[in-house]
């Protein structure tokens, strides 16, 4: 199984992919098995503004894959990788258009 976080900033399958990762008010989990999502949950940022060390830890915890972001610096691509999530960038609009885009590449 394959674990997705989104950044958004509401708990709706439209909901629009947050600017900023470190910013959003949720990460959106996305369980995919086999290229078919599976189940979304809702999960509340509780490092609004922090680093992104801070954030790949806590979604690491989460058993977290891949972030999807709008954009990110390679200071924070890097802490990410340390932790073992890969980030896919370059995601805009509603996340379940970005979710079918991604899904479209595996």
């Amino acid at each position: 199984m394959l674990r997705i976080a989104i950044p958004v900033n509401e708990k709706r399958e439209d909901a629009s992919i947050s600017e900023d990762f470190k910013k959003a008010k949720y990460f959106a989990l996305v369980d995919v098995r086999e290229g078919k999502t599976i189940r979304i949950n809702y999960m509340e940022n509780k490092y609004i503004g922090k680093s992104a060390s801070d954030i790949s830890v806590y979604l690491a915890g989460f058993c977290v894959n891949v972030l999807l972001t709008q954009g990110i610096n390679e200071r924070d691509v890097k802490a990410f990788e340390r932790v073992g999530i890969s980030i896919e960038k370059g995601f805009k609009g509603p996340l379940n258009d970005a979710l079918k885009e991604y899904l479209k590449k595996l």
